[in-house]
């Protein structure tokens, strides 16, 4: 009976310090390193369901996933009503303050609404009572936008010359207690898409408009911003004025071996691993510096040009009536997170649609026909809503 006795009692001496070290870990502290203050979870939010992974990049579909590799960590702490960068703190990353291998971090919940990628972070030697504030942002490798950092903001200004890169960023606020370590848990610091998106997705292309023969479809924005400021949740630009000046956003040029039947292009889509089209359609998309509308000018608008450039037929992009946010359906803010899809391609890599709804398909636009002809918007890269054109 006294064996038993002493087993059992043995036996919870166990579980309670197997239960104590639990809690160590739980609450971010480590019996091994006194000096750890804490765990804070890095994760990025790509929008969207599921976790998806293509190689079909710049934008060639709707898909709300990314090519992340490179993550950069900053710390701050507050120092009277201003932010400074933090001294003397480290990290458990081989990188420092880098995470060089996003590709490889955990995702959260797969198949919902909540497609992440995460990646826990400890931080040692934080001072006690402490405010500090940690911004991330995530890139994909050999990241050629320029970032100028001022306290915890930075302006990420894109190369002159080349296309727009997808960056992600975030931040969050949290403090320490009297023994130094983190006293709000847990703590995330999420990072969404600071860019926006458009992608044009066009078929049947007429050879001439009138007499003059037709070689390339442009989509043009009523204006463009040099620069733009991260990490912001806001949907407007926060830096970097808008132009006001109209610009080219994408040109798709008919093939040199196009044909022609009935006064309409024919050329054989794309069959490629990660990229499909339609027969006789047109795809390209781009990133794009989130900027203010112009009032009195369309927001977007579509021409058929000729072989110098010139308008020969255009169209004026058209919200859907259902979007919210937007008082005006022509004239509207082009917002980061924000997708706009003239045509629906919802993967690249298929014409057939996304699982679990193959019977989705590609609907490239129609540029035969005269009429209306439906858009797609993304808003915030989830949530699908109907767009217009109209011939102008």
């Amino acid at each position: 009976m006294k064996k038993n006795l002493l087993f059992a009692a043995a036996a919870g001496m166990m579980l309670f310090s197997a239960c104590s070290n639990d809690d160590d870990i739980i609450n971010g502290g480590n019996v091994n390193d006194e000096n750890v203050s804490g765990e804070i979870t890095i994760a990025l939010n790509a929008g969207g369901s599921g976790v998806e992974s293509r190689a079909a990049r710049p934008v060639y579909s709707s898909e709300a996933y990314s090519e992340v590799t490179d993550v950069e960590l900053k710390l701050f702490k507050k120092n009277g009503g201003s932010w400074e960068a933090a001294t003397g703190v480290t990290t458990d990353l081989a990188g420092g303050w880098t995470i060089t291998d996003w590709a490889t971090q955990s995702a959260v919940s797969p198949g919902t609404t909540d497609n992440k990628t995460t990646k826990t972070v400890k931080l040692k030697n934080l001072e006690k009572g402490a405010e500090y504030k940690l911004v991330a942002y995530g890139y994909k490798k050999d990241l050629t936008t320029s970032l100028s950092w001022a306290a915890a903001t930075a302006t990420a200004t894109p190369d002159t010359g080349k296309n727009v890169e997808e960056i992600f960023a975030g931040e969050k606020d949290f403090s320490t207690n009297s023994e130094g370590k983190i006293s709000t848990t847990p703590v995330q610091v999420e990072m969404r898409r600071e860019v926006a998106g458009i992608l044009g997705y066009f078929k049947n292309i007429p050879e001439k408009v009138g007499e003059t023969t037709v070689k390339s479809v442009r989509v043009y924005a009523s204006s463009s911003s040099a620069a733009y400021t991260i990490p912001s949740l806001e949907l407007q630009n926060q830096s970097g004025a808008s132009t006001g000046t109209k610009t080219t956003v994408l040109e798709l040029n008919v093939p040199d071996d196009a044909t022609v039947n009935e006064g309409i292009y024919q050329w054989e889509g794309k069959n490629e691993e990660n990229l499909k089209t339609e027969a006789n359609s047109l795809l390209g998309g781009c990133f794009l510096v989130p900027f203010a509308k112009v009032d009195g000018t369309a927001t977007f608008t579509i021409a058929l040009c000729d072989e110098e450039g010139n308008d020969l037929k255009t169209w004026t992009g058209v919200l859907d009536g259902t979007q919210t946010g937007e008082d005006d359906t022509k004239i509207f803010n082009v917002n980061r997170n924000y997708f706009y899809s003239f045509g629906k391609k919802l993967k690249a890599d298929t014409t057939g649609g996304p699982e679990p709804d193959p019977d989705e398909p590609d609907e490239p636009i129609d540029l035969s026909v005269n009429n209306e002809i439906t858009i797609i918007l993304n808003n915030a890269w989830g949530v699908i809503h109907n767009m217009g054109i109209e011939e102008n």
